[in-house]
């Protein structure tokens, strides 16, 4: 079990490693203004994620699998631990365009009824 937990902690190393070391590059250029603690932040919460996704796909493994054949591939779930923020984000967005248009649609049907009593000035 130790060796299983070992190589999805490597797993998860290489799959958040280049990231780090992209946004560690960006931060010591003109282009981003990191502060060191913004920096420190960062890097503890990129071992965070790593040991996170170690202990998650291992988890997800075992359960799938048994203790016996634990998966040597967890790509998935480190794709889908990547994807989810970004899904969130998008959801979110879907649900505040649509509650923009309900809000719209309402307004247009106050302003086209015909016991509506407001006087609109346009200039």
């Amino acid at each position: 079990m130790k060796n299983a937990f070992l190589e999805k902690l490597k797993e998860s190393l290489t799959s958040v490693l280049p990231v780090v070391v992209i946004v560690l590059v960006l931060s010591f250029t003109p282009l981003v203004d990191l502060t060191g603690y913004e920096i420190g932040v960062f890097c503890f919460s990129s071992f965070l994620l790593i040991l996170g996704m170690g202990l998650f796909s291992l988890g997800a493994c075992v359960m799938s699998q048994g203790v016996d054949k634990i998966l040597m591939d967890a790509f998935g779930i480190v794709a889908m631990v990547a994807m989810t923020p970004l899904i969130t984000i998008q959801l979110l967005g879907f649900r505040s365009v649509m509650e923009r248009q309900l809000k719209s649609r309402i307004a247009q049907r106050k302003i086209i009824s015909a016991e509506d009593d407001q006087i609109i000035n346009f200039m």
